[in-house]
């Protein structure tokens, strides 16, 4: 019987670990762009589809396989964690190799499309466009939105301690690189990941904290 529940817990946490979501790395400049079909335009510009769902890296991996300058187009709702920690570690490969990435913000930049977007070496978000950053998390029961949120502001979660580890290996991620590409003191990681379940960032607000480089 106790083999039989450990089976089943461990089915649970993994089934909840593979619908963790930050909003991940969806790119897309308009309409004409196909479901899950990459474009590689003008040697290095990249179009992705607006939403990557889980399991999808190997093919927007793909896309940046090639040593190369990359300007990336982001209008994103989110997707996958996972998929956006691939991304950002092969961009980070590709900048570590002497290329120039551009990320450019269109509408929308969300979750881990604004993850995505901070990677740029030049940072361009438009204006009226917005950003929106938080930590990572997953639906839990009846739609809610469960993440370390609680637990960073108060010390208190209801999450399972499996959970709580998993989820805070991702935030140190993000954190990480919003601190070393962004300047964010600790504080600032706090405001952008925890101060909401979403919180949104104006072109305006972009430039004036450094997030951006320039707003068109």
């Amino acid at each position: 019987m106790g083999t039989l529940k450990t089976i089943i817990t461990s089915i649970i946490i993994t089934i909840i670990v593979l619908i963790v979501l930050v909003g991940g790395v969806g790119f897309t400049v308009n309409s004409l762009v196909e479901d899950k079909a990459i474009q590689t335009l003008y040697g290095g510009r990249i179009v992705f589809p607006s939403i990557i769902l889980p399991g999808d890296t190997v093919s927007y991996l793909k896309a940046l396989q090639k040593e190369q300058d990359y300007h990336i187009i982001i209008d994103s709702f989110g997707g996958s964690a996972f998929d956006t920690i691939a991304i950002i570690n092969r961009i980070s490969e590709l900048q570590d190799k002497g290329f120039n990435i551009t990320t450019e913000a269109y509408g929308y930049t969300l979750s881990g499309g604004a993850f995505i977007f901070i990677m740029g070496d030049d940072r361009i978000i438009h204006d009226g466009a917005a950003l929106m950053f938080h930590g990572a998390g997953f639906a839990g029961q009846f739609g809610k939105r469960e993440s370390l949120r609680d637990f960073v502001l108060t010390g208190k979660t209801d999450l399972a301690l499996d959970i709580v580890i998993s989820l805070a290996i991702i935030d140190n991620k993000f954190a990480a690189e919003m601190h070393e590409r962004l300047g964010f003191s600790y504080d600032d990681i706090v405001r952008w990941l925890y101060a909401g379940d979403y919180n949104y960032m104006t072109s305006d607000e972009a430039l004036e904290l450094g997030v951006a480089t320039e707003v068109r």
